[in-house]
């Protein structure tokens, strides 16, 4: 007796939530949202969920080891092309050599990048964009939109968790450039803290001077409450043209008027990250746990620069 599987396309987001977590075999699709309205749904209410539920989510949708039927009619159709040619193509491609030796792990599961989050959500995404790449032309339909749901879900909780702004104000502002630096150093710069007696408003330059991304760039860090009015954006512009700089970044634990950025939409050369954009950046590229990580960036820190006055 064949089993009846429901159709889920048009349950909503509770409905299909409810027989997910306790029949998935018996609903399509169990692998991704039903519909985009779920989908939405659960987006623009991910922040209250607790991050135990939305991993929860992700084993389920998660691609697991194994193999579909699809699988085999991509291996027939390669096959029927015979003679030295379909060998040729079964032998240079990893997915077709695993059907051909009757692997059963044909798609090898992606759970354990639930062990990368919190702290690691970027490279949790990259994992899943490359198993795309890799694999775009051989699964179905239903597998791209799992993985597309599962970046998105990621991307919705890690990235856009907003922290108490107070916890930066909390920080002297030394060490809030100190965590801008750390957060630049991620980006991928080569960093240097200014010296205070003569930075001329300038509190990090950081470089990158790989071929075809060569930049100078200065940082200012502000740790203020109030909002940025423009005069202090222009005096920027003013020091990277002075300095011959790439660009010129405003880095704030507030936001910015709207005349200080009209005035950055009209000059290129300078960029402003306010509190909301260095959360997300911070999120991003530290981890959602970077509260918890600063301490530890403040006391490497303070070793580095005491280490720097001993040797000198």
């Amino acid at each position: 007796m064949s089993r009846k599987i429901i159709d889920a396309s048009k349950f909503s987001l509770t409905e299909w939530l409810k027989v997910l977590f306790t029949n998935p075999n018996s609903i399509f699709p169990n692998n991704h949202f039903p519909n985009e309205a779920a989908k939405d749904e659960y987006l623009k209410k991910i922040k209250r969920i607790p991050e135990k539920k939305v991993k929860d989510l992700l084993r389920i949708l998660l691609p697991v080891t194994g193999y579909s039927q699809l699988d085999i009619i991509n291996y027939s159709a390669v096959k029927n092309i015979g003679g030295a040619k379909s060998k040729r193509i079964i032998e240079s491609n990893e997915y077709l050599r695993k059907i051909a030796t009757g692997r059963s792990d044909i798609w090898e599961g992606l759970k354990w990048i639930l062990d990368l989050l919190p702290s690691h959500p970027k490279e949790a995404i990259l994992i899943l964009e490359a198993y795309f790449t890799a694999n775009m032309h051989f699964i179905s339909d239903h597998q791209i939109w799992s993985n597309a749901d599962c970046i998105d879900i990621i991307t919705a909780k890690y990235y856009d968790l907003e922290h108490p702004q107070s916890l930066l104000l909390d920080i002297d502002p030394v060490e809030f450039e100190w965590l801008v630096e750390e957060l630049y150093k991620e980006l991928g710069y080569s960093t240097e803290l200014t010296k205070k007696s003569n930075d001329q408003g300038i509190d990090i330059n950081a470089y990158r001077n790989e071929a075809g991304k060569k930049e100078k760039i200065i940082i200012q860090c502000k740790r203020m409450t109030k909002t940025i009015s423009s005069p202090y954006v222009r005096d920027l512009l003013g020091i990277v043209s002075s300095r011959k700089a790439t660009k010129g970044v405003l880095v704030a634990t507030s936001e910015f008027s709207r005349e200080s950025r009209k005035f950055s939409d009209e000059n290129p050369r300078i960029e402003l990250i306010g509190y909301r954009s260095l959360n997300k950046l911070l999120n991003q590229h530290l981890g959602t746990n970077w509260p918890l990580k600063m301490k530890y960036i403040f006391r490497n820190k303070r070793m580095e620069i005491d280490k720097l006055k001993t040797d000198n």
